[in-house]
């Protein structure tokens, strides 16, 4: 058999762009999951990123999120009295306490389903949008994603969708924009 006929013994150089590793405390992770798991509140001190020192927090968690980036906590925040994420790598302590009395079904957020509709760039020629439609496996010139409510932003973000000088020199766009206006108005987020 001549030695082209067949790729075995054979790997092309390959490159690989790696994520900076986050960080999960095992103990902070299994303190999170025994709370959800006996329906229990857990204290924990959290260091936001809007504040310049860590705060106690209580949380009635019930979920477990990745945004591609780094895994968050998510649950019924006593301090704020609304359902909340909290990345996890930021939590330096966590305690499960007394029994909870929140209901995870009432996380309409996290139940709830939204649609995402990508599209190749307007300002594409007819062969570069034809390249992204490829590229991102989109049907008819579209890709529908169905996500959660509560991590749209991060598929967004992740997307790079959010942010207007990031989405100047991205291929895609997002084509119901408008029809998402009112989940960015509930969550505060500034599209453009």
């Amino acid at each position: 058999m001549n030695s082209n006929s067949s790729f075995l013994g054979w790997t092309p150089s390959v490159g690989i762009v790696r994520d900076p590793a986050r960080s999960v405390d095992a103990v902070i992770l299994k303190a999170f999951l025994l709370a959800m798991r006996e329906k229990r509140v857990v204290r924990f001190d959290y260091q936001s990123m809007t504040t310049a020192v860590p705060s106690s927090r209580t949380l009635s968690p019930h979920a477990l999120a990745f945004d591609g980036f780094r895994w968050h906590i998510r649950g019924f925040c006593h301090v704020h009295n609304d359902y909340r994420d909290f990345v996890l790598g930021r939590i330096s302590t966590a305690v499960p306490e007394g029994p909870t009395n929140i209901d995870p079904k009432n996380d309409t957020d996290w139940h709830s389903f939204i649609e995402a509709i990508i599209v190749p760039q307007a300002k594409l020629s007819i062969a570069q949008r034809q390249a992204v439609e490829s590229d991102y496996c989109m049907e008819e010139g579209r890709l529908v994603l169905r996500v959660r409510e509560a991590l749209l932003f991060y598929h967004l973000e992740h997307l790079g969708l959010l942010d207007s000088a990031v989405n100047s020199k991205k291929h895609i766009a997002l084509e119901n924009q408008a029809a998402l206006r009112s989940f960015f108005e509930k969550h505060h987020i500034d599209t453009m």
